[in-house]
């Protein structure tokens, strides 16, 4: 095999660990030798092993791992979380190389991982083929975002009509999109650490928002922001067993709250405006108090209108299906905002989009500024 099949076998790996990890990035690691691949691991559960570990223990024979060469996606941790170092586990079994493909961003881990594999006798390269190396980083970009900016990376997606309507007149949604798009979102749900909805979108149509359709090991956290405490005691979200946490105001009824913790969910208190919650104050607490990289908003105009505005979502799926409603004043469309736009030259353009076809409908990628995920991508080593 070829120094690229290593790589890009350490890439699959890190493939399979999306949606499994979170909040640790995906990880992937192949531990080389005699020109062969002898062990291959990846990133498990939060808590579980990491994917340099996970290829250790693989190992048929430990004996074998010494002066092995590992390929690995990301700068493997030199401290202790949930589990030890996994460079101890690197220098305990003498592998003689590792090769990264991205720099980890996280200040307990950059620059010092590497230093202290070197000060072991341990090589370290960062020879990764620039494409798999972009790769790599775009399969954790939330991962890097959060680490940076101190907010999770904000993902919206809604499902449109050709005439740009995601609701009738009367709230009708059901459905715009086909069933393999619906299934498509149920695996983008499986990407990100959490998913919210907005209070509205909670009262109309009572989702679930959690993860069907496919097998899963994780449920994504489900941010419930209900700033007037309007969700009836059956909402599903209350009454089904996905972990969930509550967006309440700073004086939310005592019946509100024992509604609450009689469904085993969590609560945060926010300050509200109106009835608002400041969600740039919102995620950055997030962020820190649990640990969230990324959340995936599948709302209504109204909360799609607030990120909008505050200008919190850093990315985009558009489902697009062919259906026309004919309806422009009174259905409903994706995005309200109270400021209007006279030019055309003034909207928002989408950054580095990609489209593809599921199903009957099409699905537009892109990013709102592009360029703040570029800056991020030095961390490509």
């Amino acid at each position: 095999m070829s120094d690229i099949s290593f790589q890009k076998a350490a890439y699959a790996q890190a493939c399979l660990a999306r949606g499994i990890s979170n909040p640790n990035p995906a990880v992937g690691a192949v531990i080389v030798k005699n020109n062969k691949i002898i062990s291959r691991g990846h990133t498990s559960v939060y808590g579980a092993a990491h994917a340099e570990v996970a290829a250790v223990k693989n190992a048929a024979n430990s004996k074998h791992l010494q002066n092995a060469t590992m390929y690995v996606t990301l700068t493997p941790c030199c401290f202790t979380g949930k589990t030890p170092p996994c460079t101890d586990i690197i220098i305990k079994n003498k592998i003689k190389k590792v090769v990264i493909a991205n720099k980890d961003n996280n200040p307990a881990v950059y620059r010092k991982s590497e230093k202290y594999l070197r000060r072991a006798g341990v090589t370290v390269s960062y020879s990764f083929n620039k494409e798999i190396k972009k790769k790599c980083f775009l399969l954790n970009e939330d991962f890097f975002y959060k680490n940076k900016y101190k907010l999770p990376f904000i993902i919206a997606k809604y499902a449109m009509t050709l005439d740009g309507k995601i609701a009738t007149y009367n709230g009708d949604s059901k459905w715009i999109s086909s069933v393999a798009a619906r299934r498509k979102t149920h695996s983008l749900r499986l990407h990100y650490d959490a998913i919210m909805a907005g209070t509205n979108t909670l009262l109309k149509d009572n989702p679930l928002l959690n993860i069907r359709y496919i097998r899963h090991k994780r449920s994504p956290l489900r941010i419930i922001p209900d700033a007037s405490n309007k969700l009836p005691p059956d909402a599903k979200v209350f009454t089904s067993r996905e972990p969930s946490l509550f967006l309440v105001n700073q004086n939310p009824s005592p019946a509100y709250l024992e509604q609450i913790k009689k469904n085993n969910k969590q609560y945060m208190k926010f300050s509200t405006r109106n009835n608002f919650f400041n969600f740039k104050t919102v995620f950055k607490k997030l962020a820190t108090a649990y640990n969230i990289n990324s959340i995936f908003v599948e709302g209504g105009s109204r909360i799609f209108g607030t990120l909008f505005t505050a200008n919190l979502i850093n990315k985009y799926y558009i489902f697009i299906a062919p259906r026309i409603l004919g309806d422009g004043k009174n259905a409903v469309s994706p995005i309200t905002v109270s400021k209007k736009i006279k030019s055309i030259k003034a909207a928002l353009v989408l950054q580095n989009t990609a489209v593809q076809t599921i199903g009957t409908d099409l699905l537009i990628e892109g990013y709102v500024d592009f360029k703040t995920i570029a800056n991020l991508q030095k961390y490509i080593a």
